[in-house]
């Protein structure tokens, strides 16, 4: 096989990167996989997902209403720092705006 230039090729093992075992505070299931929202702006879901790329990951985050299952907030980052994501001031204003004030008060172009 030395000859040849060929080598054996092991699978790496599975590795857990969830630690369950801690004693942070757990948030509340308010949701209880009931996702049928009688009206708007009672529930936000959230999440974060990774895409490579040629240029490295890039990371995409995304608030969504359930009611209207519209997405209020969609921001792209290159980096997480401390399980938040490097986000524009705008991705902010806008998300302190909609908590505050409602998605009534911003521009509709923007939904």
């Amino acid at each position: 096989m030395k000859k040849a230039g060929i080598h054996a090729v092991t699978k790496k093992k599975y590795r857990a990167t969830t630690d369950s075992k801690h004693s942070h505070p757990i948030a509340a299931n308010y949701l209880n996989r009931n996702f049928k929202v009688d009206k708007p702006n009672k529930f936000w879901v959230a999440d974060i997902t990774y895409i490579f790329t040629q240029e490295g990951w890039l990371y995409l985050s995304t608030i969504m209403d359930l009611y209207s299952r519209k997405i209020l907030i969609l921001e792209t980052g290159n980096t997480i720092i401390f399980g938040y994501m490097s986000c524009s001031p705008s991705y902010f204003l806008i998300l302190w705006i909609l908590i505050f004030y409602g998605k009534d008060h911003m521009h509709d172009q923007l939904f």
